[in-house]
């Protein structure tokens, strides 16, 4: 994590976080992480001075597409995945349901 947060940017979107568990950010930094197992997952570190909120309209059946607003400018995270839900779909058709959910 250290090697991460070295570049000082306000957000960072980290696919495939491993043992989120074991994750210790240090004083100053939120962090959000999705996944449905407990060792690989999206995750989304942001500096905690900026306004991060996870919007109200999120959907969490698309887990592996996290928005985040941030002031106000939106930011999805995104990590295509393949699983049992949405098989046999592809990660183009994954990625665009997921983005046609969040659609008003």
């Amino acid at each position: 994590m250290d090697k991460v947060l070295q570049h000082d940017a306000d957000v960072f979107i980290l696919p495939e976080v491993a043992c989120v568990s074991n994750v210790q950010l240090p004083n100053g930094y939120g962090m959000v992480w999705t996944g449905d197992i407990d060792f690989k997952g999206l995750g989304i570190i942001w500096k905690t001075g900026i306004d991060a909120d996870i919007p109200e309209w999120f959907n969490s059946n698309h887990q592996y597409f996290q928005p985040l607003m941030i002031e106000d400018k939106l930011i999805i995270g995104a990590w295509p995945t393949m699983t049992d839900q949405n098989a046999p779909k592809k990660y183009p058709q994954i990625a665009m349901d997921a983005l046609k959910s969040f659609a008003p």
